[in-house]
């Protein structure tokens, strides 16, 4: 069934990639236009909203081409329903979901209502990842733990005829608290390489707000800005890349295979 794109909502949180590769999108596009043939999106309609589950690419392929419908495989269920699908979305077909991609899913697991009381192996096989990842992901996203006192049971105790409530004289528990590892000295390599890890986080948070920012555009009809604003940016960051691409191969040409240099 075709749906229009504007009647598909896409800002529910079904998303679990970081970001979105413009380059894909314009290879799909590509493609569609050559003819190739692509499944149709999955959308659950809640009854009153239609939300995106699976096919955030091709939605944004089938846009770019200024096309207003797009196939969809309509499924009745709620927001959540089309969450917690989305969790499980790409595994065998479409652009291979990175580590970060993944554990965005998994996290995502995790807090979801869905998620609630299943076991790390079920949570895996839904979003298509190795349990242990799961277990760490729950590790960090686990609170510390702190049992509070606990009160002292009251005994009943008959005097005289009389039948009094009284605590013993001893408690028999205890506060129990989990101590924090004393927090050990970074060396000063250590603090250049946390902080240049945290000026490419940086980096890749302002990345996701300019392909949000060009979308924004898409979505406006102002392709000429669009196309002017990548156009800036594949010039501004294409001789960094380059030039880091030539020292990974210059000390080690295993690299070009790790780093997926062309």
């Amino acid at each position: 069934m075709k749906l229009p794109i504007d009647r598909i909502r896409t800002d529910g949180g079904t998303q679990p990639r970081e970001a979105v590769d413009r380059c894909v999108v314009d290879d799909y596009a590509s493609a569609m236009k050559r003819g190739d043939q692509f499944p149709p999106v999955v959308v659950f309609h809640d009854g009153a909203d239609y939300w995106l589950a699976d096919g955030f690419i091709r939605r944004d392929a089938i846009q770019w081409r200024g096309l207003k419908e797009i196939d969809c495989e309509i499924r009745q269920g709620t927001l959540e329903d089309a969450q917690w699908y989305s969790y499980s979305a790409n595994q065998a077909h479409g652009l291979r979901r990175t580590t970060e991609d993944k554990q965005r899913a998994v996290k995502a697991a995790l807090a979801h209502p869905k998620g609630a009381g299943m076991s790390d192996r079920d949570i895996a096989r839904h979003v298509g990842v190795g349990h242990s990842m799961v277990s760490e992901l729950r590790a960090e996203l686990t609170p510390s733990v702190r049992i509070g006192q606990i009160e002292t049971p009251t005994v009943t105790v008959k005097r005289k005829g009389k039948t009094y409530q009284m605590k013993p004289r001893r408690k028999r528990a205890v506060e129990v608290e989990l101590e924090e590892e004393p927090e050990k000295k970074r060396s000063p390599r250590q603090v250049k390489t946390d902080q240049a890890r945290l000026g490419a986080r940086e980096l890749f948070s302002r990345a996701r707000h300019l392909v949000e920012l060009i979308d924004w555009l898409i979505d406006r009809r102002h392709f000429e800005e669009a196309h002017r604003d990548l156009e800036r940016s594949a010039a501004a960051l294409n001789p960094i890349i380059e030039e880091i691409e030539r020292m990974a191969v210059a000390e080690d040409r295993n690299n070009r295979s790790r780093l997926h240099i062309g």
